[in-house]
């Protein structure tokens, strides 16, 4: 399975996509909201995207309306500690929401959980 994660805090980041590698995903890693984009026009073959919503250049909320105004389908699993995520990120788009601080099983098991909504 490809990830795309899409998370800014370099420590985060490096702990997510190592939980990510030891199941065995590919990770690509993205610390900017238009590299995410950029990746995603690119490579259009991730299984998942995990959006921080908190990024430096953009926020989460508009790579989502983004990826979902280009047609891009790809399930979105956002990962935030902002409490008003999930009903907004859902209603953008995504296919799911994890609050930070999470378990690597959960994150594991969320990203498996929106994997099957791929339509390809």
């Amino acid at each position: 399975m490809r990830v795309l994660l899409v998370e800014d805090d370099a420590v985060t980041a490096t702990v997510m996509q190592g939980f990510l590698r030891e199941a065995g995903f590919t990770c690509d890693l993205a610390d900017l909201g238009e590299i995410g984009l950029t990746l995603v026009e690119s490579y259009r073959d991730y299984d998942v995207i995990v959006l921080d919503l908190v990024l430096p250049d953009v926020m989460g909320y508009d790579v989502i309306r983004s990826l979902r105004a280009a047609g891009v389908e790809t399930p979105i699993l956002i990962v935030s500690g902002l409490a008003e995520a999930s009903e907004m990120g859902l209603g953008l788009g995504a296919n799911d929401f994890l609050p930070k601080p999470f378990q690597e099983g959960e994150l594991i098991s969320r990203i498996r959980s929106v994997a099957q909504q791929n339509p390809h």
